[in-house]
């Protein structure tokens, strides 16, 4: 398809875009409609439209152009003079924070990029998103009786039983028209596909569902579209088992029922859909900021839940880069979140309460440190592993150094910078090191 051609058809859709917003705001002046209403019509046509995409366009970057335009537009519309009126209160008059719109738009193209030609992982993931999202809110909204508390309001349970149902209709429909998975395993994944689903959404907060569902459902089916069914049942045992046991331990962590929810969703994710041991460094990122929150709390709103959401945008992060250039970098991967857990480390040992959160925290860092060598820089027949894992550190041992050290010694020195915001400033500290190294590569 010619390039005008393809540019041409990219700002029609955002026009649609456009004009979707404006009937949906008409009609609802008109017929009355609720918020939540308005915001899930325009939810719904603009996830179909979103399905449409890689049949749009043949090339990838007039869509990545299109989606980049669409975030333009929707920080436009979130200014408060047109989020109160006008086109932007379609989307922004709920009554609620939240940034579901911006994370639609990051999780299409993030899912565009990882499913390329395989019209199954891109179907799928967002047809959830676009149609069980909806049905569990309005399904909430007109006949929830039983709700139960989220981090910003509460859900209901009839909203969370439309989700299972439509989410279940969906991935039986699209596994056996889009897919050559067996028979046998449609049906198990389908169950595995809407209970994690379900779960992401009633557990999600500020719009976080839009880009948690949809990118965690991609990744679970391009490892486990085939996986034998008596593996998959497994899953499926081993992540209630683990949830059961993550909501007795709630209490003893201090931790409530929904952000250990969170977290053993999370932990499902990153173990399903990862090698173990490349798991294990993202797992004790979220063991260490617990420590850090019990022994040196922080003034941030959501501390604990801001924790998941680092590791789950780390993680896409350089699984996006790994596409990008062809290959996920697991060393620099592991090098981040490494960073990551001993910055939380020093700010436990720092401001730690007595010699028990000193121990622990130097017991966390000297684990972390100890997997990154054996897990993270292993050579490729798994042999000589730890001369091959000091000759990369010989090699990028400024990078090494920079990236173990700089965290560290901010943490202990600046504490007072990291009272608020704590994980966003420190993931960042932690990907500066990494990042650079990684650009440096590149441009060589």
């Amino acid at each position: 398809m010619h390039n005008a051609i393809q540019i041409l058809i990219a700002f029609a859709s955002i026009a649609v875009l456009l004009c979707l917003m404006g009937i949906v705001r008409n009609r609802a002046k008109a017929l009355g409609l609720r918020a939540e209403v308005q915001r899930k019509l325009v939810h719904i046509g603009t996830g179909l439209y979103a399905l449409t995409l890689p049949w749009l366009f043949s090339d990838d970057w007039p869509v990545m152009l299109l989606l980049g335009i669409t975030v333009v537009i929707m920080l436009f519309l979130r200014q408060p003079k047109r989020a109160s009126s006008g086109l932007g209160a379609t989307l922004h008059s709920v009554g609620r924070k939240s940034y579901g719109d911006l994370f639609f738009v990051l999780a299409v193209a993030t899912v565009y990029l990882f499913a390329k030609d395989r019209a199954i992982l891109y179907v799928l993931p967002l047809a959830i998103l676009t149609l069980s999202d909806a049905a569990a809110a309005l399904a909430g909204s007109a006949y929830g009786s039983r709700f139960f508390k989220v981090d910003d309001g509460e859900k209901s349970i009839e909203g969370s039983v439309a989700f299972f149902v439509t989410s279940f209709c969906l991935s039986m429909i699209c596994l056996l028209l889009l897919s050559d998975t067996p028979r046998v395993n449609v049906v198990c994944l389908s169950v595995v596909i809407a209970g994690f689903g379900t779960l992401v959404e009633a557990d999600s907060w500020r719009g976080l569902d839009n880009f948690f569902l949809p990118i965690g459902l991609v990744l679970f089916l391009e490892r486990h579209l085939h996986t034998p069914p008596l593996t998959l049942l497994t899953i499926m045992s081993c992540f209630a088992a683990f949830v059961g046991a993550a909501q007795y331990s709630a209490p003893k962590l201090n931790l409530s029922d929904h952000t250990i929810s969170v977290y053993s969703i999370a932990a499902f994710l990153l173990l399903t859909t990862l090698d173990f041991s490349h798991a294990v460094l993202p797992l004790l990122v979220l063991f260490a900021h617990v420590v850090c929150c019990r022994y040196n709390p922080c003034e941030s709103d959501h501390p604990e839940l801001d924790a998941v959401v680092s590791v789950a945008m780390l993680s896409v992060f350089w699984l996006v880069l790994g596409r990008y250039n062809g290959s996920f970098n697991i060393p620099l991967y592991g090098l981040t979140t490494l960073s990551l857990i001993l910055f939380f480390v020093a700010l436990t040992v720092n401001r730690g309460k007595g010699l028990h959160g000193t121990i622990t925290g130097i017991m966390i860092g000297g684990i972390a440190i100890v997997c990154y060598l054996f897990f993270y820089l292993r050579s490729e027949d798994h042999a000589n592993v730890i001369s091959n894992s000091l000759q990369v550190i010989v090699v990028d041992l400024p990078v090494f150094l920079g990236a173990i050290l700089a965290p560290m010694l901010l943490a202990t020195m600046k504490a007072e910078w990291f009272r608020r915001s704590r994980v966003a400033r420190g993931t960042l500290l932690a990907m500066l090191f990494p990042l650079y190294s990684y650009v440096s590569n590149i441009w060589v």
